[in-house]
């Protein structure tokens, strides 16, 4: 059930009477994405990905820069160089929104993403990876409904306070051809987004 972001005999409500005990900012790491609960001396405590995992982190980090030094695609060269430095700092964000705005013929996506194996709270995202090639042709196909994005919003069947208004045209629709899935996404339905 906790998919072991959470030590084996900890029970739910040991966690939630201990987070209730910690000062805010330490109740956000122990609810983080990016950290998991280990015991040290008996008692709780959070530890960051970078922290548990670097070993592993490090090794992938140095092949992401090797990646990014590869490439002449600058969107991807950033994203691949700070997706790298945040396996090593456990800070997520600037590379989630150089991820959004990758732009390559390559879609990459790397890193703690999902909370589903976190099935005692969801609050742990679990390492994935997909490696995608944009089919431009099949995608040039698709691009009529970008510019209806909005429209189909608009005329969703659902109360109007839960469409997006601002949606446009910033949600690109692009067909992928699935090169490889990893970690958690190598089970059930494997999916691109």
């Amino acid at each position: 059930m906790g998919a072991n972001f959470y030590p084996e005999d900890m029970t739910k409500d040991e966690f939630e009477h201990w987070v209730a005990t910690l000062p805010e900012k330490d109740q956000e790491q122990a609810k983080s994405f990016f950290t998991v609960i280990r015991r040290k001396d008996k008692e709780l405590a959070t530890v960051p990905y970078s922290e548990e995992y670097k070993d592993d982190l490090s090794k992938v980090s140095a092949l992401l820069r090797e990646a990014a030094g590869l490439t002449d695609n600058q969107s991807l060269k950033n994203f691949l160089s700070t997706r790298a430095d945040a396996f090593l700092f456990n800070n997520y964000y600037e590379s989630d929104m150089a991820w959004m705005d990758l732009d390559a013929p390559l879609d990459i996506t790397i890193g703690p993403y999902e909370t589903y194996n976190d099935e005692l709270f969801g609050y742990k995202a679990a390492f994935e990876a997909y490696i995608n090639l944009r089919d431009e042709e099949e995608s040039t196909k698709l691009s009529a409904f970008t510019q209806h994005l909005q429209e189909i919003e608009n005329n969703l069947p659902m109360d109007p306070q839960y469409r997006n208004p601002k949606l446009g045209a910033a949600a690109p629709i692009r067909v992928v051809d699935q090169i490889i899935s990893s970690g958690d996404g190598a089970h059930g339905v494997q999916t691109a987004a």
